[in-house]
């Protein structure tokens, strides 16, 4: 994934003065870190992140990630205290 010389073109005038200079934008457009946030763009473009119709769908997708990784942590911590007390599961007895 590379973006082609005319997009790179009307690019240009956008960065910051000192990120002007073509060749250190043909540098850049090289790296490794450039492709990599250019595909994940792409992806969250792909799967309507920036679409405003689709927003309330990325909260809740998002939303249930957060809650599932919490339950995750939440877990872990349970099973890490049972390990080191040696108590029996919350909630039992």
């Amino acid at each position: 994934a590379e973006l082609p010389p005319e997009g790179q073109a009307r690019l240009l005038p956008l960065l910051p003065e000192c990120d002007r200079d073509p060749a250190a934008l043909q540098r850049a457009m090289r790296s490794e870190q450039f492709e990599q946030a250019f595909m994940n763009w792409q992806q969250q473009l792909a799967s309507g992140e920036y679409d405003p119709a689709c927003a309330e769908m990325v909260r809740a997708r998002r939303s249930a990630a957060e809650r599932k990784a919490k339950r995750a942590q939440d877990l872990g911590r349970e099973r890490l205290r049972q390990a080191v007390s040696g108590a029996p599961p919350l909630g039992s007895a």
